[in-house]
């Protein structure tokens, strides 16, 4: 059995990318999260790369609602929150109705990463 298959929770791990992180760290100085993320892990590899506070609106493993939506529309509203970033497997699907909810509420960024970068909606990619 893959290692990635162990457990159906937890996703395999991202990695850091520093350029990308470093290009969101710069444009959202002030904000309370660098970015929303699918899930925890997601969250922590952003949050130990930059030192800032990532939103993991799935919870530890994507599939559990920890913040409700309304509550991100008002974040997104007051930009507190102006980023979503996706890192997913190329061997595994496991895109959560929160990381599909959020993608339709943005636009994708174009970024050579392993990472997806999306725009919510009122604002601009980073450059």
């Amino acid at each position: 059995m893959p290692r990635a298959y162990i457990f159906y929770q937890i996703p395999p791990l991202p990695t850091a990318d520093a350029e990308l992180f470093k290009l969101l760290n710069d444009n959202t100085q002030g904000d309370p999260f660098i970015a929303a993320t699918e899930n925890s892990f997601d969250g922590a590899v952003i949050q130990l790369s930059t030192g800032r506070a990532a939103l993991a609106l799935g919870g530890f493993d994507g599939h559990n609602e920890i913040v409700n939506k309304a509550k991100v529309e008002e974040l997104i509203k007051q930009n507190k929150v102006r980023y979503f970033l996706d890192w997913q497997s190329s061997d595994i699907d496991v895109t959560s109705d929160i990381t599909k909810w959020a993608i339709e509420r943005s636009h994708k960024c174009n970024v050579k990463s392993d990472w997806s970068l999306y725009a919510f909606e009122g604002t601009k990619c980073p450059k």
